[in-house]
């Protein structure tokens, strides 16, 4: 069950956290369309965005997978973004039933993140949207990797580099949970990876961060890669209900990452927790709106948002 509000406030008014000049506000706060559900059709993404944007979130996070690219081309998304005023930034995703980009199927992933590439290639050009396409592209949904082969990966971060050159994209690669990546250090891995490729870097997420033993103390090892920094729980609930992650050292550390760095806010919707088949992994019952309704609040006591 989710935390009364009676609870809510009560925890909110215990952290009287506030604001160090050492800490970075970012330019715009991000929400993510999986706090509302998997459907995404141009009617349903414009209330979306309108709620958020009633909340303060100034930008969202729409995952291309989920679009049904037959009828709503990547012009038509932008449309509803411009109409209502807010950003966008593109996740791309390999599904678990699609082609793996680490099983010899190079040139078929590359082709379906190309296609999912274009809709933050039509936000860019509406100047809807940063020169970003994030998300755990080396990955393929619900499937563990608990060795990455060498030659495969480099193979596949080339492949990448080449779509990020020929799209103008900067891509960032997001290490997932220790469920569906096993490699002992991703983080370390991919930021080495990335290292000295300027059209590449880092989605970092840090309930991902948690589960594989990072903390606040790590990200300035790492942040000059980080292209997208986004607060996330374990679980996905709330960000108030800390579930071992020192948001507040976060939201300090946040110092350290590039000036042009995007910040967003990542809850998921249990419709959407279902559909992935992601029970085992995210726990909370609380809705994806009200979610992100409460980390307004929690992240506007770290300083975060305005």
């Amino acid at each position: 069950m989710g935390v009364s509000t009676k609870i809510f406030d009560n925890v909110m008014v215990g952290l009287n956290l506030q604001k160090t000049e050492d800490m970075k506000t970012p330019s715009r706060m991000h929400s993510h369309f999986l706090a509302h559900g998997t459907m995404l059709t141009p009617d349903i993404l414009r209330d979306c965005l309108e709620a958020d944007q009633k909340l303060g979130f100034e930008a969202m996070v729409i995952v291309a997978a989920l679009i049904d690219q037959s009828r709503y081309s990547p012009g038509i998304i932008a449309d509803v973004f411009e109409e209502v005023g807010m950003s966008g930034l593109v996740c791309g995703l390999n599904q678990g039933d699609g082609p793996d980009p680490l099983g010899g199927d190079e040139k078929l992933v590359i082709e379906s993140l190309r296609a999912q590439a274009a809709y933050a290639i039509a936000l860019a050009e509406r100047d809807c949207g940063p020169e970003l396409f994030v998300g755990p592209t080396h990955a393929k949904h619900r499937t563990q990797r608990p060795v990455w082969p060498d030659s495969a990966f480099d193979r596949w971060i080339d492949a990448v580099e080449g779509l990020a050159n020929e799209t103008g994209l900067r891509v960032l690669f997001e290490p997932l949970n220790g469920i569906e990546d096993g490699t002992p250090t991703p983080f370390s891995t991919i930021h080495t990876a990335v290292c000295g490729r300027k059209k590449l870097g880092i989605h970092f997420d840090t309930g991902h961060a948690r589960a594989h033993g990072l903390t606040p103390k790590d990200l300035p090892m790492i942040a000059d890669s980080i292209g997208y920094f986004e607060f996330a729980n374990v679980g996905r609930h709330p960000l108030y209900n800390q579930m071992g992650i020192d948001f507040a050292a976060y939201a300090r550390s946040m110092q350290y990452l590039p000036e042009d760095c995007e910040v967003g806010d990542e809850p998921f919707d249990p419709s959407v927790i279902n559909a992935f088949g992601l029970q085992k992994l995210c726990t909370t019952t609380m809705s994806g709106s009200e979610c992100l309704k409460r980390d307004v609040a929690y992240l506007r006591s770290l300083g975060v948002m305005a």
